[in-house]
């Protein structure tokens, strides 16, 4: 499931997740960081790259 979409200059990005793990994908998927184990952590995450 995808919880947030952005784009910024790393390309397209989003957060993926099933509800347990969440990781952050970046430059068009080409980079994912994670598995995080909350939402907000993957947020936190998601706005370093991508606001």
């Amino acid at each position: 499931m995808i919880y947030k979409e952005g784009h910024s200059s790393y390309g397209h990005c989003w957060i993926e997740g099933d509800g347990i793990n969440f990781w952050v994908y970046v430059m068009d998927g080409r980079s994912s960081y994670g598995p995080y184990s909350s939402l907000a952590d993957a947020i936190s995450e998601f706005n370093r790259y991508c606001l």
